[in-house]
């Protein structure tokens, strides 16, 4: 018979992770377990009380909670503030390797509304992976209970 009582039980691109404490221990330890199909048990850690109260009070970045708090405006505004901010420091010294924002917006030169567009789509992808995720979070939440 076991004695695991099971936390959560999840599976994400074909592993399923299995969080669960031992009932007959008392010392708080919480214990993951990954699974791959196909292979069978890959992994199987505990995780200290100390560690697993600190994951479980984790808060998502700065970054994060104002990116699903703040409304599209507020996004185009601080877009708006970095866009003019890196075409000025271009401008001021353009051959300086300006690459912070590049990924993001594009190359410091090219057209102002395109560096804007581009920031408000990396904006809207990343408000849908997070909205996504907080709903896995959610489901996940509403089984363990």
């Amino acid at each position: 018979m076991s004695t695991r009582c099971t936390m959560a039980w999840a599976e994400f691109r074909g592993v399923t992770y299995h969080l669960f404490t031992d009932c007959l221990d008392d010392d708080g330890t919480v214990y993951l377990e990954v699974w791959r199909r196909g292979i069978g048990s890959v992994l199987e850690m505990s995780l200290s009380p100390v560690v697993w109260e600190f994951l479980r009070g984790f808060q998502a970045p700065a970054f994060e909670q104002w990116l699903m708090a703040g409304t599209a405006s507020d996004a185009r505004s601080a877009i708006l503030k970095d866009v003019d901010e890196r075409i000025a420091a271009g401008e001021k010294n353009p051959k300086a390797f300006l690459v912070m924002g590049d990924t993001i917006y594009g190359p410091w030169d090219s057209p102002r509304e395109t560096q804007i567009a581009r920031g408000m789509a990396v904006v809207k992808r990343q408000r849908a992976k997070l909205s996504r995720l907080q709903k896995a979070v959610k489901k996940l939440r509403s089984k363990s209970q």
